[in-house]
């Protein structure tokens, strides 16, 4: 989503792009942080 945010033509699509990557981030955060905090004490 990141590459197609460089490539978009219009503000609509950048819109949706970054959405897109927002959505892809919110999602990998959480898990990240819980793996970290088991791992490391």
């Amino acid at each position: 989503m990141t590459a197609l945010s460089g490539m978009v033509q219009s503000y609509t699509q950048l819109l949706l792009a970054r959405l897109g990557v927002g959505l892809g981030e919110a999602g990998g955060s959480p898990p990240s942080h819980s793996m970290l905090s088991d791992y490391f004490p």
